[in-house]
This record gives C-alpha cells, structure tokens and sequence, in this order.
C-alpha cells in the first residue's frame, strides 16, 4: 500500500510506501523537551576531542542495512538517559577533569563537546559515575591504552531508576533503584574516526570493569522476523510487569555498510511509542 502526501509548504507531492519514513519530507522535527534540573549538571570545559557523539538510525529508516542471515546481537533498548565516561590521553590531561583524565558527559552535552563535572552531586550523571566506581575504573583499565592510542576511549551506557533525591530518571523506572547503569558499547579514538569494539570484545571489557551490560536478547542470524519479535514485550531487566522500548540490533562482529555507515540500527515498541500517562524522552 502507498500513500501519497504533500509539504504543505513547499506544495511538493510524494508517494511513500507503508513504513518508510516521511518525517524529513514533511518537516517533522523531533520535539526536545527541556532538561529537568538534575539532567543538566556544571560544566568544566568545552572540547570535541574529549567528547564523543554518538547516535543511530531506526531501523525502519535503513531497512536494508543488515543482510539476512549475517550475525547479530539483539539487545534490549532502556528507557533511561544516555552517559558516556572517556578517558583522554595524557597529552590532552585538564585539571579539572577526574584525575586529569576522565571526563563525564550526556547524550546532547557531550555532542557539543562540554564535560561535566563530576563532583557535582545534584547531576545524575556524576551520581551514577560515582555510584559505579566508572570514573576510577575506566583509568585503571583505558588508562594506558589511550596514550599508546594517543586517543581517547569511552564508554557508553544508560542511566536509569531513581537520583538520590527520589527523582524518576524517565517515566519507566524498572526496579526503582536508585541510578542503575548498564553499558552498550565501547569506542576507541576521536569523534569521526571512532572504532567500536566487537561485541565478544566489548562484553569482556564490561566484565574486567565489573559494569553489567544491557540485556541480550538473541545472538545468532539476522531476519527482520527476529527483530520485531523481540521488540515487543516485558522488560527483562526485572520481574515487574513493564513494557520494554525496543531493542538495538548491530552486527556481533563490528562492519560497516556502504552506503549507511556503522551497521547498528534501533527497533522501537509500538507498546512504548502508544503509552499513556506523564511520558518523557530526556537525552
């Protein structure tokens, strides 16, 4: 089936199959709320090569990008905040960066290069890097590989659960504990000539840090079947009866695809996306 639409403001018609994505045609832009206090946090420096930006594709918008059958890992997307903790180079060391070294960001901060700083106890990412041992930990394990890199490296993870001062992170708060963390991936180097680490790979460096990583909830060939059959359901993060996102799905062994770049894509829950009540989508 097709549907023909129109942008009203330019008059130009267009025909779009069901499930492609008509969202840049028409003008829709994704609304950005404004943070709540505890999401903000101080700054301490503004630099691009000691932050990361990090973002992907809903699958629907690269429907083509996995090959049926090419090995992949289905892991569970979690409503919560996105934080990434990078440990410089000697070379870039700022005093004012957790032992000269790691940095601390979010999601929209760190892509426009501002570090936060990590004593700041009303800032739940700071919170959370500190609830974890991140900050201490990523030196002890990146901190000699990125001088012999002479690059940064960072983690990627979500926050979620409740701040210490009882605020929900996201309108899903799954077990209600408080600041929870799990990882999602590991980068090497700086923004536009990153590596990602291979799943085995990184799942192992999530180990030697003692971090949990985000549910896995199928590893073996890609179908676009499998994708939407995981996409829906309960949580798996704990026994209460919660709908989950979606889930991320990226190839196990990292590869990239010609034409749309790092082969890692989302798949959103019709469930998450229909919700009632106070939802919130704070990045």
């Amino acid at each position: 089936m097709q549907w023909k639409l129109r942008n009203l403001e330019t008059s130009e018609d267009r025909i779009f199959n069901i499930g492609e994505d008509a969202a840049e045609f028409l003008g829709i832009v994704k609304h950005e709320p404004s943070l709540p206090s505890h999401m903000r946090g101080k700054i301490v420096g503004v630099d691009l090569d000691a932050t990361a930006q990090y973002n992907f594709d809903n699958l629907k918008k690269t429907p083509k990008l996995f090959d049926d059958g090419e090995d992949v890992v289905i892991t569970e997307k979690i409503h919560g905040t996105f934080m990434q903790i990078g440990v410089v180079p000697s070379r870039m060391a700022n005093e004012k960066y957790f032992a000269g070294r790691v940095i601390v960001s979010s999601k929209g901060m760190g892509a426009r290069g501002f570090v936060l700083d990590h004593n700041d106890d009303t800032n739940l990412y700071a919170q959370a890097a500190k609830k974890h041992g991140l900050l201490e930990a990523m030196l002890d394990t990146f901190g000699d590989a990125a001088d012999r890199q002479n690059a940064p490296i960072f983690i990627f993870g979500e926050v979620f659960g409740r701040t210490n001062s009882g605020a929900g992170v996201q309108d899903l708060t799954y077990a209600d504990e408080v600041l929870d963390f799990r990882a999602f991936d590991i980068a090497v180097g700086n923004r536009g000539a990153e590596r990602y680490l291979d799943f085995d790979h990184f799942a192992a460096y999530c180990d030697k840090i003692k971090v949990p990583h985000v549910p896995v909830l199928y590893r073996g060939p890609y179908s676009k079947a499998t994708v939407l059959e995981h996409t829906d359901g309960n949580t798996t993060l704990s026994d209460k009866k919660q709908i989950r996102e979606g889930v991320v799905v990226k190839s196990a062994v990292e590869s990239r695809h010609s034409l749309f770049g790092r082969k890692i894509a989302k798949s959103i829950s019709e469930a998450y996306l229909l919700r009632k009540g106070n939802a919130t989508e704070f990045n």
